[in-house]
């Protein structure tokens, strides 16, 4: 395994652990990195726009570079990115300061612009992560070795970003346990750490998928 496929691999242990000393030793600061419209949210929503950017500007620019299949997949997935990336920021609801509409004021959990935090959603939200972070962090990367027929699963992440999906399943089945349980049934999890795991989903999704997009698209090897 090459020196950047090392690193990458095991940054999401390294990471993890950081914030979480952080958070021993400072949560006045750690809650403050990690509420909404903070740091890690706005580093979400940079990684989500920065995949539907390459991603676009490969299909606009290097079309030749892509068959019918692929060119379906990424206009799906740039669709896709574009709107996490709103998401994040419900839609630059608070950047551009206007009101939320009534039907968001009585359906949102958060009273905000955005479909993540409608309450139907909401309630199935834990289980969405855990079943992404699956597909993402073990089904699409077996996927690309069990199935010979590479144009189908060469823009699909592989083992190297796996830790920063299976790390997102895992967090939020303990959550979960720990919402159905007492809140102090699993000390080290904690309902503030959820933006420190959305942003390792938006950054495995950035390596894993759009980066090799990008690479492809400019002739090198993914």
């Amino acid at each position: 395994m090459k020196s950047r496929s090392i690193i990458t691999f095991f940054f999401p242990v390294v990471y993890i652990l950081i914030l979480y000393c952080l958070r021993e030793l400072n949560w006045s600061l750690y809650t403050n990195m990690a509420k909404e419209d903070s740091l890690l949210e706005y580093i979400q929503f940079f990684l989500y726009l920065s995949s539907f950017s390459i991603i676009f500007y490969s299909l606009l620019k290097k079309a030749a570079f892509f068959n019918r299949f692929e060119k379906i997949l990424l206009v799906i997935c740039t669709v896709g990115f574009f709107v996490m990336s709103m998401e994040e920021i419900s839609w630059g609801q608070r950047l551009l300061t206007f009101e939320t509409p009534e039907y968001f004021l009585e359906q949102n959990s958060q009273f905000e612009l955005n479909v993540h935090n409608l309450k139907p959603i909401q309630n199935i939200l834990h289980i969405l992560y855990v079943a992404a972070g699956i597909v993402l962090g073990v089904v699409l990367p077996a996927s690309k070795i069990l199935i010979k027929k590479r144009t189908l699963t060469k823009y699909f992440p592989d083992f190297r970003t796996s830790l920063y999906f299976i790390f997102v399943s895992v967090f939020y089945i303990l959550l979960q346990h720990t919402n159905m349980n007492a809140p102090e049934s699993i000390y080290f999890i904690k309902w503030q750490d959820q933006e420190v795991f959305e942003l390792l989903l938006a950054l495995g999704l950035f390596i894993g998928f759009a980066v090799k997009v990008l690479r492809n698209s400019n002739g090198k090897s993914i």
